[in-house]
């Protein structure tokens, strides 16, 4: 059987906000707080929506409440939020939900992003094994 992530994987946020006089500059995602009762809630408030989370992974309603419910904030927190801050975090979740380290998958494709994705790619000179 496959080890479950049970750690907490901080997010830094772009755009910092404040909530309830305090500011969040980064959001702690408590892995180790998912339940099946985590998992079950989260579905049945997407699905009183008339939404339907066919793939938990890939729903961002279904992200969005597992995030609430492990870091602590409400729901409309995560609604307010920029969407860049928040697909990041429905990211880090999902990765989770789908069976992946959220933890490796943050610090892989997430945080350590610092490639121009607009930029072409760079010519190494080797035109048989290209960069």
């Amino acid at each position: 059987m496959a080890r479950i992530f049970t750690g907490t994987v901080v997010v830094k946020l772009e755009q910092p906000f404040e909530w309830e006089s305090t500011p969040h500059s980064e959001i702690a995602l408590n892995f180790g707080k998912v339940t099946g009762k985590t998992a079950t809630d989260a579905e049945r408030a997407v699905n009183t929506t008339g939404n339907f989370a066919f793939v938990p992974a890939l729903n961002a309603d279904y992200c969005k409440n597992v995030a609430a419910a492990i870091s602590g904030l409400p729901v409309r927190v995560f609604d307010k939020m920029p969407y860049a801050d928040f697909d990041v975090i429905r990211q880090t979740v999902g990765a989770f939900v789908g069976g992946r380290n959220p933890q490796k998958f943050y610090d892989q494709f997430i945080a350590g992003d610092e490639d121009d994705d607009d930029a072409p790619p760079k010519d190494n000179g080797d035109f048989t094994n290209p960069a």
